[in-house]
């Protein structure tokens, strides 16, 4: 598949990472900076921060509707810590909401640095894209968080 394409962006970004603790922290934002709004589609953001998460041994997903992005990060306690405070500073993102942040045992997205997907279907449309991104066998609670954002607008 093409490096653009929404499902598979990331992918090569493989994190091969085993440490413990894990932390997992899911956000909820609306889109700031409406003039940028073509070039902040969750997709280029997710391409815009891939090779810093690689360093910084962080994994996840970020999601976008147009106007609102859900936001997985997983990874040591003190670099999600250190990479929300970052999206707290940044004017693309407003009105944040964490729904979800808790200690892991393992990753639910070890196969990337940030896959980024790009939703403007219908809601059972999002649904089953979300469904395709998240791998059997992952915890139940980010698993409900993301698939929430499915109707979400």
């Amino acid at each position: 598949m093409e490096d653009n394409d929404p499902v598979m962006a990331g992918t090569a970004d493989v994190c091969t990472l085993s440490e413990a603790p894990l932390r997992v922290l899911i956000y909820l934002s609306t889109t700031g900076a409406q003039e940028n709004a073509q070039a902040d589609t969750a997709l280029a953001l997710a391409h815009e921060v891939q090779a810093g998460n690689r360093r910084k041994g962080l994994t996840g997903l970020l999601l976008g509707n147009g106007s609102s992005y859900m936001q997985v990060l997983e990874g040591s306690p003190e670099a999600v810590g250190q990479m929300f405070a970052t999206v707290s500073r940044d004017p693309r993102h407003r009105a944040l909401d964490v729904v979800l942040d808790q200690p892991a045992t393992e990753r639910t997205f070890p196969g990337t640095a940030m896959l980024g997907l790009d939703l403007d279907a219908s809601p059972l449309d999002r649904r089953a894209a979300i469904e395709a991104l998240i791998p059997a066998g992952a915890d139940r609670d980010v698993r409900e968080k993301l698939l929430a954002f499915s109707v979400f607008d």
